[in-house]
């Protein structure tokens, strides 16, 4: 999968003949959504990721002026019949896009003194005590940031964001970044050669991107390629399924 990621400073887009220049290339959605703005900066931060944005598209070719906005069940736009993919952040003076062929999502967060008790209440436990074991404050500032950004690219990767928890999985730096989940060892350990997997969904309020990965090995791994099931899935949870197309071949109950 190539991502390529767009990035710059709101400082260029300060100046009134230059705010207005640039207002007048913004499409009605984003100009609606500005306008909700109080103070200057979130206006120019929205402007930012919109300009990044159509930088994006034209230079993968894709008619900006014609394109149509729409929104996943969880909030995520996404464009109308294109099968490019796109994900804005934006952090103080600082402004980001990501674009690709499949989901995409990025993060960008101001480095500044943080609250070890976030880590400590919301990220996953090896996460809280990898930041926690760096004695060095620079370094540990930059280990907090690093997960926070990673966790929540992952979340908007899936199109669920903040629905799903923070210490629901694990960020695993190493050679390469890897998301780990508690499914993929239940499917390691039960799919090879069984007639049948059920997996109870009544405590799940999400599925991501790599806990549906986990369900294709569990096909992969089984004998019986119809015997997978989930049972006491929740709406959200079967709107993701419906979307993705996995509920043509799961038996959903």
């Amino acid at each position: 999968m190539v991502v390529v990621t767009y990035y710059s400073d709101i400082g260029s887009i300060g100046g009134a003949d230059r705010y207005e220049h640039l207002l007048r290339l913004m499409p009605p959605r984003r100009r609606e959504k500005m306008d909700r703005f109080v103070f200057p900066k979130d206006r120019f931060l929205s402007m930012g990721v919109e300009l990044l944005l159509r930088k994006a598209l034209e230079d993968l070719g894709e008619d900006y002026e014609g394109i149509v906005m729409e929104k996943g069940p969880f909030g995520k736009p996404y464009i109308r019949g294109s099968d490019i993919r796109f994900n804005l952040s934006h952090s103080e003076r600082r402004v980001m896009c990501s674009v690709s062929e499949q989901d995409v999502g990025c993060d960008t967060e101001e480095v500044r003194p943080i609250d070890l008790d976030i880590a400590k209440r919301y990220f996953h436990g090896t996460e809280y005590e990898a930041i926690s074991e760096e004695q060095d404050m620079v370094r540990r500032n930059l280990l907090f940031y690093r997960y926070w950004t990673l966790k929540e690219s992952f979340m908007k990767v899936t199109g669920l964001g903040f629905s799903i928890p923070l210490d629901s999985f694990e960020i695993v730096l190493g050679d390469g970044i890897t998301v780990e989940q508690s499914v993929d060892e239940v499917v390691e350990r039960e799919a090879p050669g069984a007639d049948s997997l059920v997996f109870d969904m009544s405590e799940v309020s999400y599925i991501s991107s790599a806990g549906m990965r986990s369900v294709l090995n569990a096909d992969e791994l089984m004998e019986d390629k119809d015997g997978i099931k989930l049972v006491k899935v929740n709406k959200d949870v079967r709107s993701v399924l419906d979307m993705t197309s996995f509920s043509n071949f799961l038996t959903i109950e």
